[in-house]
Formats: structure tokens, C-alpha cells, sequence
């Protein structure tokens, strides 16, 4: 009865983040259920078939009179477990009719269930024909062409199941349709042809702003020194082909982190994947980016069950069981009893599985960093790293470990938001092959994949605590009434005499709106200020870093006076930006959202304003570039002046003006 359990334990159902017991007991019946059923037609087929051809017709008749009442019995129950358990298995990993005509894992599902139609039917040939043929055969002849018949099929149904165990096969390999669909939701994905290879490039969360590139290669392993480049052009909005070096990932894959497809409209890409004494691998292709990512219909979360529902569904098999025998008891005493029994057990069964339900985990699919963490691995991983990356990285994975200072190019911060939004594969990449042009070395050759993977669970158990203590304000904390559009190009239309603003900040969209004049240089000089300006200063920036997380740009510019919207708006808002900033806002996600480091240096002004020293990390603002020279400890920090005035709304101070450097 245990035999399948290791091969439940491998697959798609030891996954389930939540409820993953009852989801591998399902999982171990299907494949019961599937034992019994194929192990039985076998059975007829290598040792009950051969065997007729020596027997009398009469004697045919009697053996499969007997014989085939007794496997259909057992067959009925197996079909039974192997519909409850598929169906539930197919929720969990399909979910809705997107997933199952949309993605691989979908399309070998339907295959599957045709394939199994046949079967079903071949099935129903001989339990409710041939059985009954053969009972009432009345002679020899008659015996002769039915037992024919129920050869006939018993092979064809053994064919069918060799067909369906490879689909099955090709299933085991692919990735469950929801996480695929889960994966589709956060962005494009632009397939990609020429000269007979393929690759794939992901866009995420495909809309403008930050975005995540990821380009994919198929086919054969790549030399460590091909190179990746992408070239971004918005010829609509006079915007020239601007190239990006890749940097190489896990496997074939390349990837970019940036907020180059910084406005909407229908981008052309140059994708060149160059590989040493071969030519060029080149497709042009375009992709319309938006405000928002394209939406995906993902399904609605699928019920998970506690423990307690592997007795339920053991009772649930034993009620099926219960149904068959009195379905074949006929009028017998035994019909009545097996009805009760049964009702019992299915009546126990479902109650156990309902009240074993668990709450709903979200749709997104988990994200491997998010993983429960083995505390034994995190243990053994730490290990690992003092023994061979602290002297670089530092006792905190912040990159000031010893040896740091020796280096051209200080090591990673580990701890930063940049670090903790890798994925686990691209992490263990660069840890095994190194990252060229950098002096993080290669440890492909010390450490094995497990120990890789236990030095991956230490550095993710840092930062989560580092990324806990972080002080990012939560996009919802953006709440200041929003500019309009028509508000701004007013405000642009009515120039002040006394506009003192001179640098107007980048809009939380991601890119300049207008053309500012030469910056205004004037030494600032004050005293500083009292605790209640230094509080309310504070909460200014803190919104204002609030709705760059929320990437909400008419609410950022709320917070500026109207001498900076003035500035960054000399001749009004451009279309491109009045299409860009009605749309809803899409937040960027946590491990990205920007941190507030310090505010510094308040001093209040003669004239009535007020300066802050800020200090923000922005995880986006990294680069694994070998010509990237910068500061481990800083390099996703940007420091800025802050010039701001009272007035604004609900008394809240406006940036007038940020000094960068």
C-alpha cells in the first residue's frame, strides 16, 4: 500500500505550500487507484488470455463469466478513487480553462483525459456486454466470439494506458498550469526566432517603469563567454535605440534590471546574442508596453485540507467500495448491507474533508525566496559561508568583510533589496560560475549543489531579517489628494515671479516631463529646526518615498510646490504623460520598494523654507556590470537636499527643490 508513496513525495503535490499531507495522500491514492486498475488488466492480459486458447468454449465461458465480474469490481473502485483524486489533483495544478488551454502542463492534461475516454469505454464493453453476453451465451460458438471480443479489448485497453503512462511522463516534467499562469500575470513574454534557434524574453512586470528583463536560450549550453545585449527604442516619442549589456544568469539565460521602458507606447527591441567565432544570433521585434501589466485570468485558489482529511479520504474510498458491492450484490441480503456501510462511510468521509479545510493562500504562486526555510540547512549554510565568502562579503552580508577594501570592485551587499529579489537559480548560478568581471570567484568546483543550496538558505534567512528592518513605507501610506492633469498644466500656464525652484525631481513614473533650467546654486544656511518641523519634514519625505513604491505620479507631484511642478512642466504635460498618468497605479513589488535611510541636517531658512538631507535605498539602482565600480554598502543609495515650503495640503511641507550630491 506504501509503494507509491516516494513517487507522491516527488511530485507536483509535495509542493503545495499549504495543506501538502492531504495533497500527497491524494496523490498516493491516484496512483494506488491507477496500480490496481493497469496492474489488473495486465494480469488478464499475460496470464488469463493466453490461457484460453487451451480451454473448451464452455470452459472460456465459465472462467470469464467468473473472472471478469470480479476485475470490474475492482476497476469500478479504481475509476472512482482516480476521478476524485485527478479532479482535485487538476485544481490544484490547472485551476481554471485559461490554464488548461493555455499553458503546456494544460494542454497534456486534455491529452491525458482523451486518451482516457477510449478507455472508459473499452471498459464499459466488457462490464456491461461482454459479461452479460457471455452469461447468457448458449452454446460454444457464441462463447467463442465473445471471449474474441474481451480479448480484443483487454489489448487495446493495455495499449492505451502505455500511451497514456508517457503523457503522464511528459506531465511529472512540466510546471503545474497555475504557476505558469501565475508567472505570465507579472509580465510579457515575447517568444523568439531566427535562423533555427529559439529563445524567449521575459518582460516584468511588463508596464513602465523598473522592469525586469530576462532573456532565455534554448538548446545546448552556452560558452561562459557569450554575451546578451538588448537595444530599446520609442520611435514614436523620438526616443533612440538604447543598448543594454546583459548580464549571464543561471543556465542560458540573461537578465536586466532597469527603467528604460519608461514610457507607454510600442518599443522596439534588437536582441543580439554574440558567441565566441560564431556569427551573431539576431531578431528585431516590438512590444506595446502600458501603465499597467497585461492581465492574465488566473484561477481563484483551490481548497487545501489539513491532516485530518487522510482519514476522510480513506473513508470516502471505502464508501465507493461499499456502492460497487451492492451494485453487483443484486437482490441479495448483502446489497442492503453494503448500501448501509457505504453511505456511512462516504457520509464520515466528505464531513472529515470539508472540516479539515484550510484557509485560501494566495493565487500568485509563491516565489522560491519566500519558502519556508530548512533550519537545518540555514545552520549547515552558515557554516559554509564563514568558512568561504565572509572575508568578502562580511559577517552581515553587507560586502565589508576584510578583504573588501582590497578590491577594485567592492563585493554585493547580500542584505540589500536588489540581493533578496534574485531567484534562487540565479543566485546558486553566480555562486557556482562566479560573476565575470568581477572578483566573485567561481565555487563550482568546492562546494556541491546541496551545499550550494544550504549557503542560499543562510543568505535568505539574513535577509529576511534585514529586509524586516527595513524602513520602507507601504504604498498605501501615499494618501495625499492627487494633481489632476488639467491642475498641472494651470499651474504650467500662470508662472510665478518668485519661483525659487530650480531642480525638479524625477516624477515617480520614472522619467522628466519637461526641460528646467540651469540648477540654483545659492549656498543654504540656517538654524536648525524644532521637533515639530523635523516630524512634519519627515512625514513628507516618508510620503513621498510611499508614492514612488506606489508608483502613483500625480500623487507624488502633490507633494511638490507648484514653483517645482512649474519647473518640471515649462511647457505644460505632454500627451505621453497625461496617457501615462491616468492610469492606475501599479505598485512596485516589496523587495524593490524604496527605504528611507535617514533625514538629516533639518535647518529651517531665513525666508521661510526648510532643508533636509536625505538618504534613500533603492534596490533598483544596482548593476552587475564589471565597469560598475561602487561601494557595496551604498551602492543602491542615493543622498539628495531637500528644499521645502510650508502650505501644502492638510499643513503638510512641499519639496521645492532636491539638490543631488
Amino acid at each position: 500500500m506504501a509503494a507509491p508513496l516516494p513517487f507522491s513525495l516527488v511530485a507536483h503535490a509535495s509542493a503545495q505550500p499549504v495543506g501538502r499531507a492531504a495533497a500527497v495522500a491524494a496523490d498516493m491514492a491516484h496512483l494506488l487507484g491507477a496500480s490496481l486498475w493497469v496492474g489488473g488488466l495486465v494480469v488478464l492480459a499475460g496470464a488469463l488470455i493466453p490461457t484460453l486458447p487451451a480451454l473448451t468454449p464452455a470452459g472460456r465461458q465459465v472462467v470469464l463469466a467468473r473472472a471478469l465480474p470480479r476485475f470490474s469490481a475492482l476497476a469500478l473502485v479504481a475509476w472512482a478513487v482516480l476521478g476524485l483524486t485527478g479532479t482535485y489533483s487538476a485544481w490544484l495544478q490547472v485551476g481554471n480553462w485559461t490554464a488548461l488551454r493555455e499553458t503546456d502542463y494544460g494542454r497534456s492534461l486534455t491529452l491525458k483525459v482523451l486518451l482516457l475516454v477510449p478507455l472508459l469505454l473499452l471498459g464499459a464493453f466488457n462490464l456491461l456486454l461482454v459479461t452479460r453476453r457471455l452469461r447468457r451465451a448458449g452454446d460454444g460458438r457464441l462463447a467463442s466470439v465473445w471471449s474474441g471480443h474481451f480479448r480484443t479489448a483487454v489489448l487495446t485497453e493495455v495499449v492505451l494506458v502505455a500511451v497514456v503512462l508517457l503523457v503522464v511522463g511528459r506531465l511529472i516534467g512540466q510546471a503545474p498550469a497555475r504557476d505558469e499562469l501565475a508567472r505570465q500575470a507579472g509580465q510579457i513574454t515575447l517568444p523568439l526566432a531566427a535562423a533555427e534557434e529559439d529563445a524567449t524574453l521575459g518582460i516584468a512586470p511588463g508596464a513602465t517603469g523598473l522592469n525586469h528583463l530576462r532573456l532565455e536560450v534554448a538548446g545546448d549550453p552556452l560558452p561562459a563567454e557569450t554575451r546578451a545585449i538588448i537595444r530599446l527604442g520609442l520611435p514614436s516619442q523620438g526616443i533612440a535605440p538604447q543598448q543594454l549589456d546583459l548580464t549571464r544568469a543561471a543556465g542560458n539565460a540573461f537578465e536586466w534590471h532597469g527603467s528604460e521602458l519608461s514610457l507607454p507606447g510600442e518599443w522596439t527591441m534588437d536582441v543580439v546574442v554574440r558567441r565566441p567565432g560564431v556569427e551573431d544570433w539576431q531578431v528585431a521585434t516590438t512590444v506595446a508596453i502600458g501603465a499597467t501589466p497585461p492581465s492574465v485570468n488566473l484561477p481563484a485558489p483551490a481548497w487545501r485540507f489539513g491532516t485530518t482529511a487522510i482519514p476522510g479520504l480513506a473513508l470516502v474510498v471505502l464508501g465507493v467500495a461499499g456502492a460497487v458491492v451492492a451494485w453487483q450484490a443484486g437482490r441479495s441480503p448483502l446489497r442492503r448491507e453494503a448500501v448501509g456501510l457505504g453511505a456511512v462511510g462516504l457520509a464520515m468521509g466528505l464531513t472529515l474533508i470539508v472540516q479539515a479545510r484550510l484557509d485560501p493562500v494566495p493565487t500568485q504562486a509563491a516565489s522560491a525566496n519566500a519558502a519556508p526555510l530548512d533550519t537545518a540547512a540555514v545552520e549547515r549554510g552558515g557554516a559554509i559561508y564563514q568558512a568561504n565568502c565572509l572575508t568578502c562579503h562580511g559577517a552581515g552580508l553587507q560586502g565589508d568583510g576584510p578583504t573588501a577594501a582590497s578590491l577594485e570592485r567592492p563585493p554585493a551587499d547580500l542584505t540589500a533589496g536588489h540581493s533578496a529579489a534574485h531567484s534562487d537559480e540565479d543566485m546558486a548560478f553566480w555562486v557556482e560560475n562566479g560573476i565575470a568581471g568581477s572578483a566573485m570567484p567561481a565555487f563550482g568546483d568546492q562546494l556541491s549543489d546541496a551545499e550550494i543550496r544550504d549557503v542560499l538558505a543562510y543568505v535568505r534567512s539574513v535577509q529576511r531579517g534585514t529586509q524586516a528592518t527595513r524602513d520602507a513605507p507601504d504604498p498605501a501610506a501615499c494618501t495625499v489628494a492627487p494633481r489632476t492633469v488639467d491642475g498641472i498644466a494651470a499651474v504650467a500656464a500662470t508662472p510665478a515671479a518668485d519661483d525659487r525652484a530650480a531642480t525638479p525631481s524625477r516624477s515617480a513614473s520614472g522619467f522628466d516631463a519637461g526641460t528646467a533650467d540651469s540648477p540654483d546654486a545659492t549656498p543654504l544656511a540656517g538654524t536648525p529646526a524644532d521637533a515639530a518641523a523635523v516630524t512634519a519634514i519627515t512625514a513628507t519625505v516618508r510620503e513621498r518615498v510611499a508614492c514612488a513604491n506606489a508608483r502613483d505620479t500625480l500623487r507624488d507631484l502633490a507633494l511638490f510646490s507648484d514653483a517645482s511642478v512649474r519647473q518640471t512642466f515649462p511647457r505644460g504635460p505632454t500627451e505621453a504623460f497625461a496617457r501615462l498618468a491616468v492610469q492606475p497605479a501599479e505598485p512596485l513589488p516589496p523587495e524593490l520598494w524604496i527605504s528611507v535611510v535617514s533625514v538629516t541636517d533639518v535647518t529651517l531658512l531665513p525666508d521661510g523654507r526648510a532643508t533636509a538631507r536625505v538618504t534613500v535605498d533603492n534596490p533598483s539602482t544596482h548593476s552587475h556590470l564589471p565597469t560598475a565600480s561602487q561601494d557595496s554598502a551604498t551602492a543602491s543609495q542615493e543622498t539628495a537636499t531637500l528644499i521645502l515650503v510650508p502650505g501644502g495640503p492638510d499643513g503638510r511641507w512641499l519639496i521645492d527643490e532636491i539638490r543631488y550630491g
